[in-house]
């Protein structure tokens, strides 16, 4: 056993969402994913930002960069995105910060609720 090796049991929840889970989301939604138009970026204190440009799996369209200028724009706190992703009440002060349009995020939402009820799409999505 090779102890340079990373072990994905080892990666953050956070990093977990973001490395396996969204990209399974678009490989099983490809054609929703396709017919959607806009970018969110999603920015969590103390782990990372991914920004996710719909419409397109050419290079580019899912990075770990941080996009002010997305459609969507979400800052969360570590604890207050793994609260979210682990499906539990966030109090007030958890709350992320978020400009742009809302119907990016209801589009995220979409795109992962075709797969696992309960994930961070359906937790934040603003009806």
């Amino acid at each position: 056993m090779n102890d340079d090796a990373p072990d994905n049991d080892d990666k953050s929840l956070t990093r977990a969402f973001f490395e396996d889970r969204i990209p399974r989301a678009i490989f099983d939604n490809r054609t929703m994913f396709e017919l959607l138009r806009g970018s969110i970026c999603i920015a969590v204190k103390d782990e990372g930002a991914w920004t996710l440009r719909f419409g397109s799996t050419n290079p580019g369209f899912f990075t770990e960069e941080l996009d002010e200028s997305a459609d969507c724009v979400l800052e969360f706190e570590r604890v207050a995105f793994e609260k979210v992703l682990r499906s539990e009440p966030l109090e007030p002060q958890d709350e992320p910060r978020m400009w742009g349009e809302d119907k990016m995020l209801k589009a995220f939402g979409k795109l992962l609720d075709q797969g696992a009820k309960g994930q961070l799409g359906i937790r934040t999505s603003r009806e």
